[in-house]
């Protein structure tokens, strides 16, 4: 099966030239072309720090005004130093490769990061904040359909001194 052609190909030339003479007679050997073939490599993504440059301007003719300072640019979390591909890995790893923040910190150390496990919490909890946009229209749509689906589901309840177990229901 060959592999996808929309995937970036990186030329890898061996560092042995090989022969460069005839074992036979022991003249020069001429280069009439190349053998290609391919094989699927990983390179993992890497980490890279953003250095945000901001501005400071002031008024020499008003220095009660004091030190004017150019905005930041906007990230999804302000006042951090996470910026928004970061805390995007993060939700992904965890809930779209059900990747436990514990285990992605582990992995952040082997790269070289030690970030505490209290922070990746943070950026989770702050995400959901996040999503209060999408899960707004998601209910405006459900309240807006024809109709609401629900779900009916059965379960033992034990009941009394001796646990008998009787129909409950639960509603979704």
């Amino acid at each position: 099966q060959k592999l996808p052609e929309n995937l970036q190909r990186i030329e890898v030339t061996s560092s042995e030239s090989g022969p460069t003479s005839c074992s036979c007679c022991g003249g020069d050997l001429k280069l009439i072309g190349y053998d290609n073939s391919e094989r699927l490599e990983r390179i993992p993504s890497h980490h890279v720090v953003l250095l945000i440059k901001r501005a400071k301007r002031a008024c020499p003719k008003c220095p009660s005004e004091g030190v004017l300072l150019q905005p930041a640019p906007p990230f999804s979390m302000e006042r951090s130093k996470y910026a928004d591909g970061f805390v995007a890995q993060v939700l992904v790893d965890k809930f779209a490769d059900h990747l436990p923040l514990r285990r992605q910190q582990k992995r952040l150390k082997r790269d070289g990061l030690h970030i505490p496990i209290s922070n990746l919490c943070r950026i989770v909890q702050h995400s959901a904040g996040l999503l209060k946009h999408v899960v707004q229209v998601m209910q405006q749509e459900l309240l807006n359909g024809p109709f609401i689906q629900g779900d009916e589901t059965g379960l033992p309840i034990l009941v009394g001194e001796k646990n008998r177990p009787i129909k409950g229901t639960l509603w979704i």
